[in-house]
């Protein structure tokens, strides 16, 4: 899988376009709002509606190029890191959060207190 770890303005066609079809199985089926941050293209969502027709799915991107293609799939995307989308996002709204291959760029997020 392409990783790409410099913010610009450009990025391959396969930037984040892999599905992550093994990770489907983590998101729990009575998930009904999902946060995908580091949506990439929003290719997650593709065998993700086979077994949760129902959810909604917003995405956090930072790249634009990237984001874009997204907005073609997801209900909303938010283009920024996240920590900029923090206050953007509605509170207690999300019930599954999914950080693929960006929860290692993320750590200071998780570090700072949250409400519970």
């Amino acid at each position: 899988m392409k990783m790409k770890t410099e913010k610009t303005s450009s990025f391959s066609k396969t930037y984040y376009d892999e599905p992550r079809d093994e990770m489907v199985c983590f998101v729990p089926i009575s998930a009904k709002r999902l946060l995908d941050v580091g949506c990439g293209q929003g290719a997650f969502r593709g065998n993700l509606l086979k077994t949760h027709s129902q959810l909604q799915i917003w995405g956090v991107e930072p790249f634009a190029d990237a984001a874009e293609v997204a907005q073609q799939r997801l209900a909303k995307v938010i283009n920024t890191t996240v920590e900029n989308a923090l206050e953007s996002l509605p509170e207690h709204y999300f019930d599954c959060v999914i950080f693929n291959d960006s929860l290692y760029e993320r750590f200071a997020v998780l570090a700072s207190p949250v409400d519970a």
